[in-house]
């Protein structure tokens, strides 16, 4: 309204401007009232806009944030010829949240609501670190999906860091991530998996031996393989049905007896996911990635505690990159003087082989070494 010539516009909307307007409509409205003022704003807009393009008013940034809400979040009834709300489920998770930042987003992640953007960010975990630091960070809409930040991110952490191995959410399966971890020759640990279990009951796909290229080479009995091909992501082998016939685990097997051999047709998705979860639920693997996740968990509580970093100052997206960037490098300059100071925790073993060499070695000179090796993200 403001952006507008005030004293050309028609009656009804010079009323938004008495004093009293905006008291009723934000404090005044009772519940029950609250469709019916919402209609009355979107009418108001409405008439807003047509008389915009009526008097060919220059475009600007509020007009423009008005029309894509209205666009976003309204149907118009050609008919009656006024705008209603959608309902919640048809309204996109990118759709505006807020007429002072057009890039935040919405986000609903297991019943938690964000309104704004997401974090990301990758520290070291290696337990010879006598202090940890943060080595890569980006920041997204809220909408962003974990598996796209990974599959950005990993290359560069790969890069800067000589990474070999990533602990990460469940949130952070899919097919892509296995791949582009493999190509980059890192290793994934998964706190947990999304997506269905497999049958317990039946010989899991680890138990086939299958190269990098997902040729099948032999079954779980050792048997080789008469073909193997990867045609458009589904794994083809056969098996000469000489052994699979009178095989006792057959019944079990995910191998089919046909007319002239038995064969094993599955999804290369489905073969990257069960070597995930055999990861996954190694349970001395299980106990070390949930054990580095919560340290890293930890420096997320503490960004957002001591540096303000659940809610920025700034807005828009480029603003809040830039800010972020700026609290990671003030996160690991903290670090580096609790290191001083020595309030940072050390392994207990890297502890206890640190006091003895300092019962050996007087009047050492104090060095941090580079944090390298084993990353985990968050």
């Amino acid at each position: 309204m403001k952006a507008c010539p005030q004293e050309e516009l028609p009656e009804p909307l010079q009323d938004v401007f008495q004093p009293d307007f905006k008291t009723n409509l934000l404090f005044k409205t009772r519940s029950g009232q609250v469709p019916g003022r919402l209609q009355e704003m979107f009418d108001l807009s409405t008439a807003l806009l047509a008389f915009v393009e009526d008097q060919k008013i220059a475009a600007s940034w509020e007009i423009a944030l008005l029309q894509r809400f209205l666009e976003e979040q309204t149907v118009f009834d050609p008919e009656t010829k006024r705008r209603s709300s959608k309902a919640t489920k048809e309204i996109a998770a990118t759709s505006l949240q807020s007429a002072y930042d057009p890039d935040a987003t919405f986000r609903n992640k297991n019943g938690k609501v964000n309104k704004g953007y997401l974090l990301n960010m990758a520290e070291t975990c290696a337990d010879e670190n006598p202090v940890q630091l943060v080595t890569d960070y980006t920041t997204k809409n809220s909408s962003a999906a974990d598996t796209d930040m990974v599959l950005e991110r990993l290359p560069q952490i790969k890069e800067n860091t000589e990474l070999t191995d990533l602990y990460v959410d469940g949130g952070y399966y899919s097919e892509d991530v296995e791949m582009k971890s493999q190509e980059q020759n890192v290793t994934m640990h998964y706190t947990n998996m999304t997506g269905k279990a497999p049958d317990p009951e039946k010989i899991p796909l680890t138990e086939f031996e299958i190269d990098a290229q997902f040729h099948v080479l032999s079954c779980p009995e050792n048997h080789l393989a008469l073909k193997s091909k990867l045609k458009k992501d589904l794994v083809n082998a056969h098996f000469s049905l000489e052994y699979c016939q009178p095989c006792l685990r057959n019944e079990n097997c995910p191998v089919k007896i046909q007319k002239t051999s038995a064969v094993l047709r599955v999804q290369k998705k489905a073969i990257l996911a069960a070597h995930a979860r055999t990861r996954i639920f190694c349970e001395p693997l299980r106990r070390e990635a949930t054990s580095k996740r919560a340290a890293t968990e930890g420096s997320i509580s503490a960004i957002k505690r001591s540096q303000g970093a659940g809610k920025l100052k700034v807005r828009t997206h480029p603003k809040a990159q830039v800010v972020m960037g700026f609290k990671m490098i003030g996160r690991n300059i903290r670090q580096v003087f609790r290191f001083f100071q020595g309030k940072v925790r050390q392994h207990p073993a890297l502890a206890a082989r640190a006091q003895k060499k300092a019962t050996c070695i007087p009047d050492a000179v104090v060095q941090i070494p580079l944090p390298t090796g084993v990353v985990c993200t968050f």
